[in-house]
């Protein structure tokens, strides 16, 4: 159900992809570390969370789920208090991969990507992008939903799920 930002929306991606450089000398191994996002992909569902898949080497290292709504949004969207907590904030996703450094990268976003408000704000604003194309229909010769410039027939159309096409 979770589904790469990438996969619609590759050059909006390539542009604000998120990287964090470690230097040596601190607990991560020294390099940069990828943050890519996968949001869910069933139509009906406003979790208003994503996934992170922190990537170093070309490895998953730590995947991350973050609600960015408060946890009043979450009660009422769940209708259960207790896994509602789970939903707000950043966690270490059960499913997803984790490394022996996935507590230390969870600790740091936490501590520093969670207070880039700019960061954040993206986040939002890629959920939107990425729930925007499953609301509306887009027409074969209107220009693709993901920023390329070219018609949505000769872009996107083959990789979206059916139903959006008029």
């Amino acid at each position: 159900m979770m589904e790469p930002f990438h996969e619609r929306f590759l050059e909006t991606a390539e542009k604000e992809t998120r990287c964090m450089i470690i230097p040596s000398g601190k607990k991560l191994p020294e390099g940069e570390y990828f943050l890519t996002e996968s949001y869910c992909n069933d139509s009906s569902c406003d979790c208003r969370r994503v996934f992170i898949n922190i990537i170093h080497n070309q490895e998953i290292v730590a995947t991350i789920g973050y609600g960015w709504e408060d946890l009043p949004f979450y009660e009422r969207w769940l209708a259960d208090k207790e896994l509602a907590v789970e939903m707000k904030g950043p966690i270490l996703e059960l499913g997803g991969q984790q490394s022996e450094q996935s507590s230390e990268l969870l600790k740091l976003f936490k501590e520093v990507i969670l207070r880039d408000i700019e960061y954040i704000e993206r986040l939002k604003r890629h959920y939107d992008m990425f729930k925007s194309i499953k609301k509306k229909k887009i027409g074969r010769n209107e220009h693709c939903h993901c920023g390329s410039g070219k018609k949505y027939k000769k872009c996107c159309l083959d990789k979206d799920t059916g139903g959006l096409c008029s």
